[in-house]
This record gives structure tokens, C-alpha cells and sequence, in this order.
């Protein structure tokens, strides 16, 4: 499993702590950019980043209209 590999490659300590970095800064006005930037460098990936975020942001559903 590729996925499995990619994530024995990379120092967890490292994910973890921009991961929590990404969850602090969605509470004020940080800029997330270079945070995003960093944890893509340290290796997390996208559905990593984005339940860092969820944590402060929620998930939006758009209206359904009906």
C-alpha cells in the first residue's frame, strides 16, 4: 500500500505538531498558507490538513433548496 509507505517515511512527530499548529491558527486570523505549505513539506496529506482544519471549522453543507 502506497499510502501505508508514504506514511512510514515521514517523522510523525513533525505531522503532528504543524497539524496542531493548523488547528490553533483557524481559531484567529493566522495566515494558513504557509502552515499548508509545511505540513505538505512534512508530508501530511490532504485529508490529514483538512481535519485539522474541520476541528475549528466545521463542515459546511451547501443549502439544498428544497
Amino acid at each position: 500500500n502506497s499510502l501505508k509507505l508514504w506514511r512510514e517515511s515521514r517523522n510523525q512527530s513533525s505531522v503532528d505538531e504543524i497539524l496542531s499548529k493548523i488547528t490553533t491558527a483557524c481559531a484567529d486570523d493566522t495566515n494558513l498558507f504557509p502552515l499548508v505549505i509545511s505540513a505538505l513539506k512534512d508530508k501530511c496529506t490532504l485529508g490529514e490538513i483538512m481535519n485539522a482544519m474541520k476541528i475549528e471549522f466545521g463542515t459546511w453543507m451547501a443549502p439544498s433548496g428544497f
